[in-house]
């Protein structure tokens, strides 16, 4: 078996298991949260200033150091996929579940275009567990976000 597949295939079966992710009853599922829909919009600005003001960091820091969302314009912060956009395309079952705010989290913008289509390595998926993902942030925080 390929190295990079069993890595990958990991991966998939974190985020599959990842809180809330296949709950099909969750108010997130309706993906009023969803990439397209927080995006470059207001749901999404309202996510990073809920971050700022949380004392969040871009959880890479490969090439920003960890640096506070509270130090950085809203448009040098992005919104990544844990499983790319290009690579759910191999998995079709994935499709339908790759822009859930499961699968996304924060990032300064230089770290998210550093991944690129990769998969997070083994420490950045920890430290996107511990920190959380979009929809861990929107389940134990929602109205405080909306209320923004």
């Amino acid at each position: 078996m390929n190295k990079n597949f069993s890595i990958n295939t990991s991966l998939l079966e974190w985020l599959a298991r990842s809180k809330g992710f296949l709950d099909t009853g969750s108010i997130l599922q309706d993906l009023k949260y969803s990439y397209e829909n927080i995006c470059n919009s207001k749901k999404g600005r309202k996510i990073k200033t809920w971050a700022k003001k949380n004392g969040k960091k871009c959880v890479d820091g490969s090439i920003c150091n960890n640096v506070e969302f509270k130090d950085l314009r809203d448009s040098d912060i992005a919104f990544g996929h844990i499983i790319s956009q290009n690579w759910s395309k191999s998995f079709t079952y994935l499709l339908n579940k790759v822009n859930h705010p499961d699968n996304l989290y924060l990032s300064c913008k230089k770290c998210n275009s550093s991944l690129s289509d990769n998969f997070p390595n083994k420490g950045l998926k920890n430290k996107i567990y511990l920190e959380g993902t979009i929809g861990d942030w929107l389940r134990s925080s929602r109205e405080e976000i909306k209320k923004i």
